[in-house]
């Protein structure tokens, strides 16, 4: 296991699990043919379980000094992972409790670190056909990112162009105990250089920053949403066709896609916060996490290249009132946070802890989210993940893919996460907030179709009385 995903295994109860979930939608066959039969479902996995690293091998925890490592060999009773529920006339609302509650749940690690919920029978829920059959696979993130799980989740569903993953030897199990415990005045010369190196590259970042090479970080304000967890979660999904937001964003000169869901999400937030009267005066400040790995280093080493993310914070913008300002304010911070968490200062700095040992990096890490969750330091208000589902047909028993999106956990100190997917032709937008903080997910919902349907306007030049188009029902 490398260091990077054994961090992963620090969070704990105050902080929030380190969990990754991703929902896939199954449409029914032509036939109409009826419910995905558990017995079938299992046999069907059976068949390709063995396709994925991650579903067939376990973490193996040690004394100190050893590090975690990965055992291999499928579970005899993984059977006991999937989970299988007629929601046969249940709500949308309902529905999506079920995804909060499956994020919520402790995971057992003592079995390969994931679960599959599949809930068959859907009906009635706008968007989708009647007898959908929504596929929740949930991960621990010491598996892997988001990118990885997507991999994991397509070599399962049949995806034609994926192929088997071979094992890699290099991250199973590590040396043993007595040889970990020999190396360890090695380990902590290398910590000590590892701790030098990133010093000096603080310095040289303040430096970048003070000849104006790069801009500083922007400083987040204090929200409902920077505070201890409750341990209540709520989510929710809106949908868009991608052909709609492509167009709208290729109107603002060097606009992603990403650029303009950033933007969706700033109005929905400034007009929730304005509803309460704690719209603070400065611009609200958003993380985004970008993998520090090229694609091409990842296909060649995906254990090594997964995890391997820092964190690009920018600014929302949301003390400017007007949606298309706001929107190319954040095409350009976006640009600005790519280039500062691409120089080779903040790649050193980020990647420091890997030359640390297991059980001096978790005391690091857990101190630093203790105070995050305490409230002692705001990074950011609110995180906005990217993670494309990709193309092409996907299927699981027999059934085709129509849809998918993510569920993003939260963690002490960030009550408020969204994660942004695209999947064939349409583009997802989950939000999940702690329910302390978000009460009333339903009035945010509101405010971010609100903020979309602003800013398509604002951004085509439409009239505000124009009817909002290219929304895709839940």
């Amino acid at each position: 296991m490398t260091p990077r995903h054994a961090l992963e295994l620090v969070s704990d109860a105050v902080t929030g699990e380190s969990a990754i979930v991703d929902v896939w939608v199954f449409a029914p066959g032509p036939d109409g043919a009826g419910p995905i039969d558990r017995n079938f479902l299992l046999e069907w996995i059976g068949d390709r379980i063995s396709r994925s690293r991650a579903l067939t091998e376990q973490v193996e925890f040690h004394r100190c000094p050893a590090d975690p490592n990965w055992i291999r060999g499928i579970d005899p009773q993984w059977e006991q992972q999937v989970y299988c529920v007629d929601v046969a006339g249940e709500n949308w609302d309902a529905l999506r409790r079920r995804f909060a509650a499956v994020l919520a749940e402790p995971m057992d690690l003592s079995r390969p670190p994931w679960e599959l919920h599949v809930l068959t029978g859907a009906k009635g829920i706008d968007g989708f056909p009647d007898g959908s059959t929504f596929v929740v696979l949930k991960f621990h993130h010491c598996v892997g990112d988001g990118i990885e799980t997507v991999a994991i989740a397509r070599r399962l569903f049949d995806d034609t162009d994926g192929e088997a993953e071979p094992a890699d030897p290099d991250v199973l199990s590590g040396p043993p105990l007595l040889v970990q415990t020999a190396a360890v005045p090695v380990r902590v010369v290398r910590m000590l250089r590892a701790w030098r190196r990133a010093r000096a590259a603080v310095a040289e970042f303040e430096d970048l920053v003070a000849r104006e090479e790069i801009t500083p970080a922007p400083a987040a304000p204090r929200t409902r949403f920077n505070g201890p967890l409750s341990g209540r979660t709520t989510a929710d999904v809106l949908r868009w066709d991608l052909g709609a937001v492509q167009q709208a964003r290729r109107k603002v000169p060097g606009a992603t896609v990403n650029d303009f869901v950033l933007a969706v999400v700033a109005g929905g937030l400034r007009g929730y916060l304005e509803r309460y009267g704690e719209l603070p005066e400065e611009p609200l400040v958003a993380a985004i996490p970008m993998s520090v790995i090229p694609p091409r280093d990842r296909v060649r080493a995906p254990e090594r290249g997964s995890n391997q993310f820092s964190m690009v914070l920018l600014s929302l913008g949301t003390d400017e009132p007007d949606p298309l300002v706001r929107f190319r304010s954040i095409v350009s911070a976006s640009a600005a946070g790519k280039a500062r968490a691409r120089t080779a200062a903040a790649v050193t700095v980020t990647t420091a802890l890997d030359d640390y040992p297991w059980w001096v990096a978790k005391r690091i890490v857990a101190a630093h989210q203790r105070r995050v969750s305490a409230g002692a330091r705001v990074v950011a208000n609110t995180t906005v993940a990217n993670v494309p589902r990709g193309s092409g047909v996907l299927t699981c028993c027999g059934a085709q893919a129509v849809s998918a999106f993510g569920v993003l956990a939260v963690h002490g100190g960030g009550g408020l996460g969204h994660i942004v997917t695209s999947f064939g032709d349409e583009l997802a937008l989950t939000f999940t907030a702690d329910e302390s903080m978000m009460p009333d997910p339903g009035a945010y919902r509101d405010d971010l179709l609100a903020s979309f349907d602003a800013l398509v306007t604002a951004v085509d030049g439409r009239s505000q009385g124009d009817p909002p188009r290219n929304r895709i029902s839940v």
